[in-house]
């Protein structure tokens, strides 16, 4: 036995104030003097024996009650032992339940194989089912399940229950997802992994796949000899006036049929198709164009018309914008400037935007949404310029250009735009036209920036505002003298585009250089202000939401609470369909479908499963089996002494009030 809090045992030092008055009260009085007991009548002598054995009784009654009260503040622990003998193990049965376990027989050779392990434990050993798709949960996990131990009866209940699912897995978050139940376990712990490893589940880094404190893993494949496929997926490519245009891609693997029949439809109609020629381990793809999409409810469905062993990857919705331009907000106090004139042409030459004009005394997440874009920050006061900071680090985005007036102080802290001297400032102003800065290099992997490296480069650049080299800012184009012309910024929770060169001719030929359609576009796509820009995405995906955004599932109920929205958000896709993003700029179409990596049902090779194999034994368990040990368990029975303790207080009240009561005479 032990105690959870022993300090309170020092509480026992109480019982001896009951003592000391016990031992106060039964001392003799002292005699006294008296004149004479002639007077005196004789009476009967009383025996104190009686008087004493009561004290004693409420003495001993006060003195358990003060025990157990010490003792419920210590709150006493029992460490009850079974002995286990030493071939019992915990066996951890981890089913691989994503989408390509679908395929033809696969789930049922999983459920056959578990039950074979199950089958096989001894009736001392425990087990565990654990379903692993793109998320991980224990079988049987509840509170009323909790407090049960792992049986091999339990497990194979819960394999009646199971079904395989659309999400994907990753072998390379296997090891956090069994870490708790190892930790756990007072009892050497064997992982069976039972899938059909799919070799596009395997992670980039093999390290990931260790697993520490196992004494045994084993892979159980349940891919057959036929892996053979046939998937289909598109994009929409261009969406104007009720007219789509959608690139099909149909991906085979293995030997295929000749020719595939391909249909795009809405709801009720089917509205194109076409015979598609296959060939064996390759992409083919397709182009519809013109479909009438008036009568989609916001997606089209494209669909491969034939049966094969994995049917969920037969079709592929596509989010199709309802009309409705989005609103793209632009902070201006002054709509008819220069360079309002050229953000707001170049914004709404794409037929999927528009301009709202936001006041700077009005900005906020709620009233602009995740993203913004500022013509001129010279024109910013410094009101405005605090209001943008807090939205920046609040975790709005915004594309942010330098303007042609004198910049404030706190418009240059925020932007990081360096201060020169006024030597500095003359030399810049006699530069010649032969001394003008050029761009001398891109950033090629940014997604604003990828592919436009010569149109940078053929860009005029008569003068440019210095920015602070500042190591933690992304350099994404560079001039020869040094100086960076675009960056992105990190705030705390938000990011900027910065273009340190006014939309001026003045200072660049930017405004009309068909780059600056291109720049703004890419910045709205990459900052998130469209959701088509990246409208397919995957099941078990998370989409962040920045404040005041909201996310409608397909069936159009709304995924966060009211009071949620002033706050940013990350959502879990976890159903294919059209989910709707509605923000104060406007609403756009988000497409879900399956995850494509699980279409590809090629297993790992050998070598691949014994490397596998071979990393996790390296990090077994040095517990041996063969060896007798005991299994503790504490239980916790402080509350058993609550009652007690009021039954006893109770009992002590009644004694001392019957047997020391006041007589008093009549």
């Amino acid at each position: 036995m032990s105690l959870a809090a022993p300090v309170f045992l020092f509480g026992l030092f109480a019982a001896v104030l009951p003592w000391l008055l016990h031992r106060l009260s039964s001392e003799n009085p002292p005699a006294q003097d008296f004149s004479s007991t002639m007077l005196l009548e004789q009476s009967e002598t009383r025996s104190s024996r009686q008087t004493r054995l009561q004290y004693w009784k409420l003495l001993s009654l006060r003195l358990l009650f003060l025990l157990l009260l010490a003792l419920l503040f210590a709150q006493p622990l029992w460490n009850s032992g079974r002995l286990i003998g030493g071939s019992a193990v915990r066996h951890v049965l981890l089913i691989d339940s994503s989408l390509s376990q679908s395929h033809e027989d696969r789930w049922d050779r999983t459920l056959r194989k578990a039950t074979e392990l199950l089958d096989a434990a001894s009736t001392s050993d425990e087990a565990v089912v654990i379903t692993a798709g793109s998320a991980f949960a224990q079988s049987g996990d509840s509170a009323s399940d909790a407090a049960t131990e792992p049986s091999i009866e339990a497990a194979r209940d819960s394999l009646n229950q199971l079904l395989p699912g659309i999400d994907r897995l990753d072998y390379g978050r296997i090891a956090s997802a069994v870490s708790a139940t190892v930790k756990d376990s007072s009892l050497p712990v064997h992982l069976h992994l039972i899938s059909d490893l799919q070799r596009s589940a395997m992670p980039e880094k093999f390290s990931s796949l260790a697993i520490d404190g196992l004494s045994g893993f084993t892979l159980y494949s349940t891919a057959g000899t036929e892996d053979s496929n046939i998937a289909i997926s598109a994009k929409l490519d261009h969406a104007v006036d009720n007219n789509a245009d959608i690139s099909v891609i149909v991906q085979t693997y293995g030997e295929t049929p000749a020719n595939a029949r391909v249909s795009v439809s809405d709801e009720t109609t089917t509205l194109k198709t076409a015979t598609i020629a296959l060939s064996a381990n390759a992409s083919t793809v397709h182009q519809f164009s013109d479909i009438d999409s008036s009568t989609a409810t916001g997606a089209l469905t494209v669909r491969l018309e034939l049966e094969d062993k994995l049917s969920a990857d037969n079709q592929w919705i596509v989010a199709v914008p309802d009309g409705e331009r989005t609103e793209i907000p632009v902070l201006s106090g002054n709509a008819v400037s220069n360079a309002n004139t050229y953000v707001r042409a170049a914004i709404e030459s794409d037929p999927r935007f528009k301009v709202r004009w936001i006041n700077p005394d009005n900005l906020s997440a709620a009233n602009v949404g995740p993203f913004l874009i500022v013509p001129d920050a010279s024109s910013l006061g410094d009101r405005a310029v605090g209001r943008l900071r807090q939205y920046l680090n609040g975790g709005g985005n915004a594309v942010v250009i330098a303007g042609s007036s004198v910049h404030g102080p706190k418009i240059r802290q925020l932007l990081g735009i360096r201060t020169l001297s006024v030597r500095q400032s003359a030399d810049r102003q006699s530069l010649d036209t032969q001394s003008r800065p050029v761009v001398a290099a891109v950033d090629t992997t940014h997604p604003v920036t990828a592919g436009l490296t010569a149109n940078w480069r053929l860009l005029t650049i008569l003068r440019n505002l210095p920015l602070n080299d500042n190591q933690a800012d992304k350099q994404l184009v560079k001039l020869d003298n040094g100086e960076v012309l675009m960056a992105e910024k990190q705030y705390d929770q938000g990011k900027a585009l910065l273009l340190a060169s006014p939309v001026d001719t003045a200072w660049n030929n930017l405004a009309v250089d068909p780059l600056f359609v291109a720049f703004l576009i890419r910045s709205i796509e990459y900052l998130g202000a469209n959701a088509s820009s990246n409208s397919n995405r995957a099941v078990g995906d998370a989409i962040s939401l920045p404040p005041g955004t909201q996310l409608l599932d397909p069936d159009g109920k709304p995924m966060r609470e009211i009071s949620e929205l002033e706050e940013r958000a990350t959502v879990l896709l976890n159903r294919t369909g059209v989910y709707r993003l509605r923000s104060p700029s406007g609403s756009q179409l988000l497409s879900v479908n399956n995850d494509a990596r699980e279409f590809e049902l090629q297993t790992i090779d050998s070598e691949t499963r014994n490397r596998w194999e071979s990393i996790v034994s390296s990090k077994k368990n040095n517990t041996e089996a063969g060896t007798q040990r005991t299994q503790h368990k504490q239980i916790n029975f402080w509350q058993w002494l609550l009652p007690l303790l009021a039954l006893l207080a109770l009992i002590e009240s009644l004694y001392s009030h019957r047997h020391l009561r006041v007589r008093r005479e009549a």
